[in-house]
């Protein structure tokens, strides 16, 4: 939960930020991008369930874009994992309770 936030908002913000604003220098296609990446890596394990990544990604593409901080990305990043994994582990225990 605390190293991947870190390496996939590197690569999905810093490293594809980086390139794209090198080759074409418009903020909307370094949005598309970085989500559509975030999306298709995550769809390889969840399936449908990485649509819901997608308002994710465009919260920590605009707040990347408009304080170029990484951090800022990797804090809501894991803020949202918590609460995914916080969610899950309830739903499961009601379901083991039963």
């Amino acid at each position: 939960m605390a190293f991947c936030p870190i390496f996939e908002e590197y690569i999905y913000r810093c490293f594809i930020y980086k390139h794209i604003m090198g080759i074409v220098d418009v903020e909307w296609v370094f949005v598309l991008i970085s989500i559509l990446a975030f999306v298709f890596c995550h769809f390889v394990t969840q399936k449908e369930k990485s649509i819901y990544k997608i308002p994710l990604g465009l919260i920590e593409c605009i707040m990347f874009i408009w304080t170029s901080n990484i951090y800022m990305c990797i804090v809501i990043h894991m803020a949202y994992n918590i609460l995914v994994y916080a969610h899950n582990s309830q739903k499961y225990m009601r379901n083991f309770n039963m």
